[in-house]
């Protein structure tokens, strides 16, 4: 900051607390500006580093005096580090399409290999007794990105809100406070402009990056019993693999029914949406009261860790908070 005082124009006046974490060339303009142009408004200009999502996370990190990542993201960033994986996010997009990073789902802590999840063209009938994922194309709901991608959410729910979270879901014993403790409300419209800006500048997750460049996780928001609720409706049935056998509707009528609520609107809060920028992680954890659950992938890719029963001893029983 003081190298980029002593360059003319002279700035007069404080900096604001978060010019700590701004990028040189925004501090620049901020300075040539006499202070004017924030880099929040620069956030739609070619080559700017910052949106409105990410400036109010810099100014939140600036007052707690946070200057450490969350110990998950730093163990991410040397996990990719390891299996070089700059380099991937570098190679054509029909590569990366075609082939995860060599490396890239084996844990460190594991001395085994993992093993990949069977990917099936269908569901065939009958109980479900193992983790499967169905090939791209098998759910025509959503069978292309355009359907429920970043595109949609933003034009037909931009101004509806969530909260996120840098560790997601939320434990009942997480502190407050430092870099785990930081949560802030988003507009779906401005953290689909902070995806977009992190896929840009830092899909690789640079460690020496990591207070810059804040990861939050816009992780369950039950988009479908609020601003998306209308779509829902209309859509419902279509929002269940094909073939899966699912009984969630007939127990959420018999609930709704008892309690005398309305059980379209009642089965809509099963249904959650996840916008998460590139190095967004969800914890280690277990669903509540041992439920089954499925993903669908709209946009972009997921890497997912899965454990067997088996590895329950060796792992820590938190439950998400409701």
């Amino acid at each position: 900051l003081e190298l980029a005082l002593e360059r003319p124009p002279a700035f007069e006046g404080p900096l604001p607390h978060e010019a700590a974490f701004w990028s040189e060339a925004d501090l620049e303009r901020f300075l040539a500006s006499g202070g004017a142009a924030w880099p929040s408004e620069l956030g739609q200009r070619p080559g700017a580093q910052t949106c409105a999502l990410l400036r109010q996370l810099r100014f939140m990190l600036a007052e707690r005096k946070v200057s450490e990542p969350t110990q998950e993201y730093r163990a991410l960033c040397k996990h990719l580090k390891s299996v070089n994986f700059s380099r991937w996010c570098t190679a054509p997009k029909d590569l990366q399409a075609s082939r995860p990073a060599l490396g890239l789902g084996q844990l460190p802590a594991l001395s085994s290999s993992s093993e990949r999840v069977p990917r099936l063209r269908f569901v065939t009938p009958g109980p479900l007794t193992s983790p499967f994922v169905l090939e791209e194309g098998a759910f025509p709901a959503v069978a292309s990105s355009t359907a429920w991608g970043l595109d949609r959410w933003r034009t037909e729910a931009g101004r509806a809100a969530w909260l996120c979270r840098a560790l997601s879901p939320a434990f009942p014993e997480d502190s407050a406070e430092g870099a785990e403790g930081v949560a802030v409300v988003s507009s779906v419209e401005d953290y689909v402009d902070y995806v977009r800006l992190l896929a840009e500048v830092d899909p690789a997750c640079s460690e020496e990056e990591s207070v810059a460049f804040k990861r939050v996780h816009m992780e369950g928001w039950p988009a479908f019993s609020q601003a998306m609720q209308t779509t829902f409706f209309k859509c419902w049935k279509d929002l269940v693999p094909p073939g899966v056998e699912d009984f969630t509707v007939r127990w959420v009528q018999m609930f709704a029914d008892m309690f005398h609520d309305d059980w379209l609107e009642t089965l809509a809060r099963y249904f959650t949406v996840s916008l998460a920028a590139p190095g967004c992680m969800t914890r280690l954890r277990r669903q509540n009261n041992g439920a089954h659950m499925w993903t669908v992938q709209t946009e972009g890719r997921r890497l997912v860790i899965l454990f067997p029963p088996s590895d329950a001893t060796h792992l820590y029983a938190h439950t998400a908070s409701p």
